[in-house]
């Protein structure tokens, strides 16, 4: 789970929110993503990664967990085929 930043740094950014589950405090965007990891059913998870199936609040968080942790074994070498 990622940790959260100090609440003096979230008011910099935006607004704080509170989880209505737990004690978690975040921006909106934040909270969107923890609410869908930590307390929605799999079910009713918006997104999901096609490729290994993790859910995400918001589709800017799928494509950018694509970017980063699927982009490396997708791509293939400059110069060589994958056989």
């Amino acid at each position: 789970m990622r940790k959260i930043k100090a609440k003096e740094d979230l008011k910099k950014k935006g607004r704080v929110f509170s989880c209505n589950h737990c004690r978690v405090k975040g921006e909106a965007k934040y909270l969107k993503d923890h609410l869908v990891k930590d307390h929605m059913k799999p079910e009713d998870i918006p997104f999901r990664c096609p490729i290994c199936g993790e859910g995400f609040g918001r589709l800017s968080s799928a494509g950018t967990h694509l970017k980063m942790i699927h982009s490396k074994a997708t791509t293939k070498p400059a110069g060589k085929d994958i056989a």
